[in-house]
């Protein structure tokens, strides 16, 4: 008996075993998520649905534009300021529509990735940092998810002292 290479079978090994239909296989169907497979010689190729890749189509397409995203504003910053711009992104050629979410935190994101307060006062001396996730999805595929970090900072808005004394012990 013969040893086949993956993709042939047979006494001599000489027969094209077609992958897109091997129902006896662990690996059936071969192509994932919708992909539709094409039987080759000794093979097989998989033409992905919308949103994923790979030889198998198991690769979420869906990535974003950086891995993780992080923004510093001085408190008091009003809420209808933008405090980043995100972006996750489709492979070449997938076209469709990205909607954007974020869980945690006081902020909320519109449909072009810009990320605001959700109606709050940024204040150094109340919380330094927020933290978040950012979340993207693609039609029916997986959620993405990537941290979002805002770091306030502190433009000294205490009340000022006045020194006016010989002393100098300050008058409010």
């Amino acid at each position: 008996t013969c040893d086949c290479h993956p993709g042939w079978g047979g006494l001599t090994c000489s027969d094209n075993i077609n992958e897109c239909e091997d129902t006896e296989s662990d690996d059936y169907p071969p192509c994932k998520n919708g992909g539709v497979c094409d039987d080759t010689e000794g093979s097989f190729d998989c033409t992905c649905a919308a949103g994923y890749k790979g030889d198998t189509c198991t690769e979420d397409a869906l990535k974003w534009a950086q891995d993780s995203y992080s923004a510093e504003v001085p408190e008091d910053t009003s809420s209808s300021e933008v405090l980043a711009v995100v972006q996750a992104v489709l492979p070449e050629g997938v076209t469709g529509t990205i909607t954007y979410a974020v869980m945690g935190g006081p902020f909320s994101i519109t449909p072009s990735g810009q990320v605001t307060t959700s109606g709050i006062t940024l204040d150094y001396e109340g919380t330094k940092t927020y933290t978040a996730s950012l979340q993207a999805t693609f039609a029916d595929h997986p959620v993405v998810l990537v941290p979002f970090t805002l770091t306030i900072s502190n433009i000294n808005d205490e009340e000022p002292l006045f020194y006016d004394t010989p002393d100098r012990r300050a008058h409010v």
